[in-house]
């Protein structure tokens, strides 16, 4: 989500002895914050220049492995607004809501009226 924070974690199921991280083809963004151990990479204020591959790299002695998150944004993400499904999801929510309480007031009213007129 444009303007939100974002954690990537770099984990291997055999120890690490570093980890490093990168992003394909271009430098990290200069709201990117590593941990002291590299394990996470933390992105504030997320915006669409952010978009791309994120990769980690797990070194040990004996193996190197890698790890490769993809981010990115779609229009309606980068624009903020609501679909038009989205748009018509709220209003008839707000419909049936309406109808609930309009016909709960309806019956409350029902009886006690009808409590009224017989006692």
């Amino acid at each position: 989500m444009v303007g939100g924070n974002l954690t990537l974690q770099c984990q291997a199921d055999a120890p690490v002895e570093s980890r490093q991280w990168s992003r394909v083809n271009q430098p990290l963004p200069l709201n990117a914050s590593l941990s002291k151990d590299n394990s996470t990479l933390s992105l504030a204020l997320l915006s669409p220049s952010d978009t791309g591959d994120y990769e980690c790299r797990a070194t040990n002695p004996v193996s190197t492995g890698t790890g490769t998150y993809g981010l990115t944004f779609d229009r309606e993400t980068q624009s903020g607004s609501l679909s038009g499904g989205a748009i018509a999801g709220i209003v008839i929510g707000c419909l049936v809501g309406l109808a609930l309480v309009g016909g709960a007031v309806y019956f409350l009213l029902r009886i006690e009226g009808l409590s009224v007129g017989h006692v």
